[in-house]
C-alpha cells in the first residue's frame, strides 16, 4: 500500500531519472532539458507528449483505495472500521495525528472521488444520510442536525419497493423531498445496493478515468492531436512539436544563453536561423517545399510552420 503512497523525495527521485534518459547525455554531461517533466505530461491534445505525471497515477491509485474500500467487504476494510470508525460514518471522519499514512490520504482524498460515485438502490441496505443515490451529493450535508452517528439506512424509508412519502415528509428537509420522491428505486429485496462509478458509461472505476479527474487540465487544440498520428513515428513527431513549442536551438533560443548567433546552414548568414526560416522560408526549405507542392498544384505562400502542418495533416 505504501508503493502507491510514496515519499515526495522518491517521486522527484524517479522524475529526475526518467528525464535524464529522455533527454539523453552527451559525453558523461546531461544535455539541456528543453522542456520540463510537467509541460511534457499532458495529453497529446492538450500540448504534450502522452506521459503522465507520478504524481497523478499515485493519486488515481489512491482513488482506486477508496473506491474499493467504499464498495467491498474485505477483510482490509473490517480491519479500518475497527480502527478508525466503529460507530460514526467514514465520510464525517477527519484524519488525525497518530494515524496513519494510508488513511491520511484516504481522508484526503475522499472529498475529491465521492462527488463521482453515486449509488444505485435495490434492497435499501445503504445509508440513506451518507450515501450519495441522489447523484447530488450524501443528504447529511445539506442538513444541521444529522451527526456522523446517524446510520439509518435507506431500507428505512422504503416501503412495499416504494419511498415512504409520509415518513420522509417527517424527518427531510422540504427542499429535498421532491428530488428524493423523483429518485428511482430498483427493488429487489436481498439485493444490496449497487455502486456507480460516474465518470465511465458503464458505472465501473477505472484508474484511466480517475486519472482524468485528478491531473491538472489544459485547454485542447486540434494541430497538438493531430502531429501524434498513430502512422507518424514517434521521433517525428517530437521534432515536430519541438519546433511548433520552440524548443529546438535556434539562435533565438541559443542567444538567450550568451551564446553568439550562429550562421544559417542554408543560407550561410547569422541570424536567419530561427523556427519558420529553417522549416518553412528559408532557402532549403523553399525548395523542399516546392518541390513536392508543385505536382499537387499547392502554392507555396505560408511563412509560419504552424500553417503548413495543418495544411497537411489535417483530415480530408
Amino acid at each position: 500500500m505504501a508503493s502507491i503512497s510514496p515519499p515526495k523525495t522518491t517521486i522527484n527521485y524517479i522524475k529526475r531519472i526518467t528525464s535524464y534518459f529522455f533527454w539523453g547525455w552527451d559525453k558523461e554531461k546531461k544535455k539541456y532539458h528543453w522542456a520540463s517533466w510537467e509541460t511534457l505530461s499532458f495529453p497529446y491534445e492538450e500540448g504534450g507528449i502522452g506521459v503522465r505525471k507520478l504524481e497523478d497515477i499515485c493519486t488515481a491509485m489512491q482513488f482506486k483505495q477508496w473506491w474499493t474500500f467504499r464498495t467491498k467487504k474485505s477483510l482490509w476494510s473490517q480491519f479500518l472500521r475497527a480502527k478508525y470508525y466503529q460507530r460514526a460514518n467514514p465520510i464525517a471522519k477527519k484524519w488525525d495525528t497518530g494515524k496513519s499514512l494510508i488513511w491520511k490520504y484516504m481522508m484526503k482524498n475522499k472529498t475529491l472521488i465521492e462527488p463521482h460515485i453515486t449509488w444505485k438502490v435495490h434492497s435499501g441496505n445503504n445509508l440513506f444520510w451518507w450515501d450519495d443515490f441522489l447523484g447530488e451529493g450524501q443528504l447529511a450535508h445539506h442538513c444541521d442536525n444529522t451527526t456522523s452517528l446517524n446510520n439509518t439506512p435507506v431500507s428505512y424509508f422504503i416501503e412495499n419497493g416504494t419511498w415512504n412519502e409520509t415518513l420522509i415528509r417527517q424527518e427531510v428537509p422540504p427542499l429535498l423531498i421532491p428530488k428524493i420522491l423523483r429518485c428511482r428505486i430498483h427493488y429487489q429485496a436481498g439485493v444490496e445496493d449497487t455502486t456507480v462509478w460516474k465518470p465511465n458509461e458503464n458505472g465501473v472505476f477505472s484508474c484511466s478515468s480517475a486519472w482524468n479527474i485528478c491531473r491538472k487540465k489544459k485547454d485542447s487544440n486540434t494541430l497538438n492531436k493531430l502531429i501524434w498520428h498513430t502512422q507518424i513515428p514517434f521521433k517525428i513527431s517530437f521534432i515536430l512539436w519541438r519546433a511548433l513549442s520552440s524548443k529546438l536551438p535556434t539562435n533565438e533560443k541559443i542567444t538567450t544563453f550568451g551564446a553568439a548567433p550562429a550562421s544559417c546552414s542554408c543560407c550561410n548568414r547569422p541570424g536567419n536561423d530561427e523556427i519558420n526560416h529553417i522549416f518553412v522560408n528559408g532557402n532549403f526549405a523553399n525548395y523542399i517545399w516546392k518541390y513536392f507542392f508543385a505536382p499537387c498544384g499547392i502554392q507555396h505562400d505560408q511563412i509560419y510552420l504552424r500553417h503548413y502542418t495543418m495544411l497537411g495533416l489535417k483530415p480530408h
